[in-house]
């Protein structure tokens, strides 16, 4: 009798643990699960516009480079 009341403890102490443990890792989980939809719906999306952003800022600038060399060949030329 005395072996089966240890053997139960046992159980419920292990049961307990695992209990415990698999709380823990519902927490965890559910952490992760925030920081992936920060990531997905909210991080992302923003560097998304900002690469847009930094992509036209730069395209303009080479469409106003390319005006301003045009146009100092054609003053030079004029000179010349």
């Amino acid at each position: 009798m005395d072996k089966m009341r240890t053997h139960n403890d046992f159980d419920h102490r292990s049961l307990a643990t695992i209990e415990a443990a698999v709380t823990k890792l519902a927490e965890a989980i559910a952490s992760v699960k925030r920081r992936v939809n920060s990531l997905e719906y909210v991080i992302i999306p923003r560097m998304g516009n900002t690469i847009r952003f930094i992509r036209m800022y730069l395209e303009e600038r080479e469409r106003e480079d390319f005006f301003r060399l045009k146009r100092i060949k054609g003053r030079l030329k004029e000179e010349g």
